[in-house]
């Protein structure tokens, strides 16, 4: 959140706290001297209770490609993931 005033960090924390998904950044390994692939996995899971049956889950890495499955897990995504057009 480099270059944010702190309004703008809270007005974005408070947005991210109120979203119907949880988002998690994994595998970050970029820059780092023992990582085997550079690269990162972005997920947005919907939240229990508000997840009504068939919720999509967003899956994105470093190729900027985002896709979305329904009925898997994150752990899927960028395997059998559908691009989202």
């Amino acid at each position: 959140m480099k270059g944010m005033t702190e309004a703008e960090r809270r007005g974005l924390e408070a947005r991210i706290a109120e979203s119907p998904d949880l988002f998690e950044i994994s595998r970050c390994s970029l820059g780092m001297a023992d990582a085997v692939k550079p690269g990162y996995v972005l997920t947005a899971v919907p939240r229990s209770p508000r997840m009504p049956e068939g919720s999509a889950t967003f899956c994105a890495d470093q190729t900027v490609v985002v896709v979305q499955l329904r009925g898997g897990t994150s752990v899927d995504g960028l395997k059998i993931g559908q691009p989202v057009q």
